[in-house]
């Protein structure tokens, strides 16, 4: 291995363990940190008339961030390495977790306020199926991407 390429890969772990500090500082309230770092490096060459037409290098790198507490999950991903993207990004992350045991909150909530209304143990066991039903598709809308679904 060359000199060079040990000294590019010690930077990469370097920057691997700052971003991973910058995650967990910013992830209050998270059970569980997962911080997937992808770097990817390409050339592409495009031929025409057994010519060369265009020659690219490119080189990106992602962010993952899975953070759980409880059963409650919520993922987000950036390509920028900034702190304040990072920060942008753990904090949307937290958010989707708060948001998702509030909704539980006032799930139990109503469920307790529909007991006390005298509703049948049938019609308490089939709303509580329908909405842990709903909750789910909500979590799955996130993991996916809430900006993507509604074309943000």
């Amino acid at each position: 291995m060359s000199q060079s390429s040990t000294q590019k890969q010690t930077s990469l772990a370097q920057q691997g363990h700052r971003v991973f500090d910058m995650v967990r500082k910013f992830a209050k309230g998270a059970q569980e940190i997962e911080a997937t770092l992808t770097s990817t490096t390409g050339e592409f060459l495009r031929f025409g008339n057994n010519e060369l037409g265009q020659s690219q290098f490119t080189k990106s790198r992602t962010l993952s961030i899975r953070l759980a507490s409880g059963k409650k999950q919520a993922r987000t991903t950036t390509g920028r390495l900034d702190e304040s993207f990072i920060q942008k990004a753990v904090e949307k992350a937290v958010d989707q977790l708060l948001q998702r045991s509030q909704a539980e909150h006032v799930v139990e909530e109503r469920l307790h306020e529909a007991v006390a209304l005298g509703l049948g143990h049938r019609d308490l066991v089939a709303a509580e199926v329908l909405v842990r039903e709903l909750l789910d598709l909500v979590a799955d809308a996130d993991a996916v991407g809430h900006d993507q679904l509604v074309g943000v």
